[in-house]
């Protein structure tokens, strides 16, 4: 893009093609968060535990980041309409199957097919955005870009919450058809057909390591909910991960045509702030996961009651990620950065301290709270750690970014699932003890929930002091 034309004003077709990607996230998400609400009706119906159910929003994370490190080199290789028709094409088949299914296992491949065009459709959303957005409003479509994400979680506790309660739990994907079918024809319409010329050769030996190193990451932390850290399995799979990942970094630094530049992280800020993504992820992550489960479990509530518990703060999230981008497309990044932070780390705070002790009135505010922040902090940090970057390493920034979002989501839902399993251990379902146990897995995941968040604010502030531009 030229530099006259990187200060245009936003056009149409930017805008559809932005919706269209978009909409696979959007949709991915909004399953992710339903289900969310629907775990404790799918445990019953297919007879599976906590760790196991949970296998439905990690395995679709899983997928997606098997493909989003590599969305580098599929940028670069094959053409923005080619790759969006691919996961589409993939996300839809996963949709079919999921409304099909009759058993536990139909059900998670279906996810794991939405999870492998959701891998797709994340980054070349944002590779859309950071090569055809006008720098004067790159927050903005930052922030509108991350409102295709942020909403997801207002409408899917409540869609999902309704769907249980009066239809059945697969109305959650049929519903969803109509939306896929105007992303197709806006895609189909805006996104552009230009052909890559790229020598860029694949390295399928790093692409097996990556599966590798997720695979045996999150399989570890599934497993150690459910066995302790002393498990064989769980001792394997960490030796694989660490493995893994040391032969996947030294290989990738040192290729000449690497999967993703890892050279990108000598960058320091880059790399703070990419740890603070992470710890970002995992906190919001994690409290999908424990709020909604705790109210059905322990509260007795109904999945449509956990849902609309959610719904304000994640309402507040959703409309606050493009303010929050304009904010600093005109202030900088600093202050909606700051002011989110102070948010977020009072709501952690009320929720370690009085969450279980409250009832779904104080819940619903403490989420409201963090979640305004979140709204503030996401987009913005995600903005500003790819301007701490060259332009021609946005397409392996924005891989980074994607791969530890997509990484961070599925520990932070492993982490809480494996807390609250932990401490289920040993009581039947459905009993007093099996609800206050879950009371007491459910407050251990908020203290994790906390030292994630004020992890994320230790990496902005070392972020910020090491950056140039303190804006």
């Amino acid at each position: 893009m030229s530099e006259t034309s990187r200060y245009e004003k936003i056009n149409k077709k930017l805008i559809l093609s932005v919706f269209a990607a978009g909409t696979m996230c959007l949709c991915g998400i909004i399953v992710e968060t339903a289900l969310n609400i629907a775990f404790p009706t799918l445990m019953k119906e297919f007879s599976v535990s906590t760790s196991e159910v949970q296998w439905l929003t990690t395995g679709f994370m899983l997928m997606t980041s098997f493909l989003v490190p590599i969305s580098s080199f599929l940028n670069d290789r094959f053409s923005r309409r080619s790759l969006f028709l691919t996961g589409f094409f993939l996300f839809l088949a996963g949709i079919f199957m999921d409304i099909a299914a009759r058993q536990f296992q139909l059900l998670l491949l279906g996810r794991l097919f939405q999870g492998l065009g959701m891998g797709i459709g994340m980054p070349l959303m944002f590779n859309i955005i950071l090569s055809k957005t006008p720098l004067s409003h790159m927050g903005l479509m930052m922030g509108i870009g991350n409102l295709n994400i942020a909403a997801a979680p207002a409408i899917g506790p409540v869609f999902g919450g309704l769907i249980t309660e009066y239809l059945s739990w697969r109305y959650i994907f049929v519903f969803l058809l109509p939306l896929l079918a105007a992303a197709l024809a806006a895609g189909l319409y805006a996104i552009d057909k230009e052909d890559r010329h790229s020598s860029r050769s694949f390295d399928f030996f790093s692409s097996f390591l990556i599966v590798f190193i997720f695979t045996s990451l999150l399989y570890g932390l599934n497993r150690t909910g459910e066995t302790g850290l002393r498990d064989g399995q769980v001792i394997l799979c960490a030796i694989v991960f660490i493995l893994s990942s040391a032969v996947f970094a030294v290989r990738t630094w040192n290729s000449a045509s690497p999967v993703i530049r890892l050279q990108i992280l000598k960058t320091a800020p880059f790399s703070l702030f990419l740890c603070s993504i992470g710890a970002l992820q995992i906190a919001s992550l994690a409290y999908s996961f424990l709020l909604p489960n705790y109210m059905q479990i322990s509260e007795g509530a109904s999945a449509m009651e956990a849902g609309l518990l959610l719904f304000p703060g994640a309402l507040a999230g959703a409309v606050l990620s493009p303010v929050g981008g304009r904010l600093l497309d005109l202030w900088g990044s600093v202050k909606p950065i700051a002011i989110g932070g102070m948010c977020m780390i009072s709501a952690s705070l009320l929720f370690a301290l009085f969450g279980i002790r409250t009832g779904a009135f104080w819940f619903s505010a403490f989420y409201l709270l963090y979640m305004a922040g979140i709204g503030m902090v996401l987009s913005n940090t995600i903005t500003h750690s790819l301007a701490s970057l060259p332009p021609a390493s946005s397409p392996d920034g924005n891989a980074l970014i994607n791969t530890m979002q997509q990484v961070a989501c599925a520990v932070g839902i492993s982490v809480a699932s494996a807390a609250v399993a932990a401490s289920q251990s040993g009581f039947a379902m459905g009993t007093e003890a099996f609800a206050q146990a879950t009371r007491w897995g459910t407050e251990h995941g908020f203290y994790i929930v906390l030292g994630s968040v004020t992890a994320a604010f230790l990496f902005q502030y070392a972020a910020f002091h090491f950056s140039k531009d303190r804006t």
